[in-house]
């Protein structure tokens, strides 16, 4: 027997191509694949979308996307901070 529902990958590529597309062409085309690579991240937590079963599943989907930019800053700052620190430690304060 096959499945009666769309897996949320599914969903996630469904709403992107058909609710979102004529705003995805309308956009440049390097803001394109920043559209297209935010919802690749948000398939990153389809497990945890699909469990919440919100009626609008949009809502998971922009969490999925807010989680993955806040991980992409956090590491970015951590990053920032070890070369500052590194900088200050060898005298080299003129980043």
């Amino acid at each position: 027997m096959g499945r009666t529902l769309a897996s949320f990958n599914q969903l996630v590529k469904v709403l992107k191509e058909e609710d979102w597309g004529k705003f995805r062409r309308a956009l440049r085309k390097d803001d394109q694949a920043l559209l297209d690579e935010l919802f690749e991240r948000a398939r990153y937590h389809a497990g945890p979308a699909a469990y919440a079963s919100r009626p609008n599943p949009m809502e998971p989907i922009f969490l999925g996307m807010l989680i993955e930019l806040l991980k992409r800053f956090r590491s970015l700052e951590a990053h920032v901070k070890t070369v500052e620190s590194s900088a200050h430690d060898s005298g080299r304060l003129d980043l």
